[in-house]
């Protein structure tokens, strides 16, 4: 998702990658009027993805990556420092809504790898 549009359709959020970004660089999230103008968010680095606007219209979540966990946070459109919604301790969030009376819906996975090292192998 590149940008997403409020439900009033007065706001637009999108992803600004920096000027000749490379692998690991800061992606921020801007919120700006629709009809142009400066912006009315910058949410701080930190690799944020699947943003959406929040039904009470006055905040914007995000699904945040920090040390290979995902958690769901929301930000006041207005400035102000972003909030967790959700705590989890491990496991990533592949998607999520929320519904229209301000719940939260989403799907999450965990992933597990087994590694055997096989030595001295002979058929």
């Amino acid at each position: 998702r590149s940008a997403g549009l409020s439900e009033d359709g007065r706001r637009v959020v999108y992803q600004e990658w920096p000027e000749n970004a490379v692998a690991g660089s800061t992606v921020r999230l801007k919120v700006v009027p629709a009809a142009g103008g400066p912006p009315l968010l910058d949410v701080p680095g930190g690799f944020a993805s699947q943003y959406r606007f929040h039904p009470d219209g006055v905040s914007l979540s995000f699904n945040r990556l920090r040390r290979g966990v995902s958690n769901i946070w929301t930000m006041p459109l207005g400035g102000g420092e972003p909030v967790q919604v959700t705590r989890f301790e491990r496991g990533t969030i592949l998607g999520y809504d929320w519904l229209p009376d301000g719940r939260l819906a989403l799907c999450r996975a965990h992933y597990r790898n087994d590694v055997v090292l096989l030595t001295d192998f002979r058929r």
